[in-house]
């Protein structure tokens, strides 16, 4: 099954567990009460994919207040906008990243034309 996470703006984060288990539910109960064998055995997934954003801090770091040494060896951290894609990705067997392309100073999203 393909699941793309993008939980809507404004609802609470403590809703996402919840949110999750439902879906889960939702197929599990699919599998079951669909009216035909051919659409039960549709929600029988093996594996999921899940699609979500995160970001990667790579920039350095000031070592200390003083703005002494910067931290180099330091291996970048992911951030995860939603508390639920960084459970995902613990309990993943597999993932991967990839870099999007980078907005530089003058680059809009309203500067882009069709």
């Amino acid at each position: 099954g393909l699941i793309i996470n993008e939980r809507v703006i404004n609802v609470p984060q403590e809703t996402a567990q919840p949110l999750v288990n439902l879906l889960f539910d939702e197929i599990s109960n699919a599998t079951e009460d669909e009216p035909t064998e051919e659409l039960r055995e549709s929600f029988k997934f093996k594996k999921y994919i899940l699609l979500t954003r995160t970001f990667v801090e790579d920039d350095a770091e000031p070592a200390g207040a003083g703005g002494g040494k910067r931290k180099r060896d330091a291996a970048p951290e992911t951030v995860y906008p939603r508390p639920e894609d960084q459970f995902f990705h613990k309990v993943s067997k597999m993932s991967f990243q990839w870099k999007s392309r980078e907005l530089g100073d003058n680059d809009d999203v309203d500067s882009y034309q069709p």
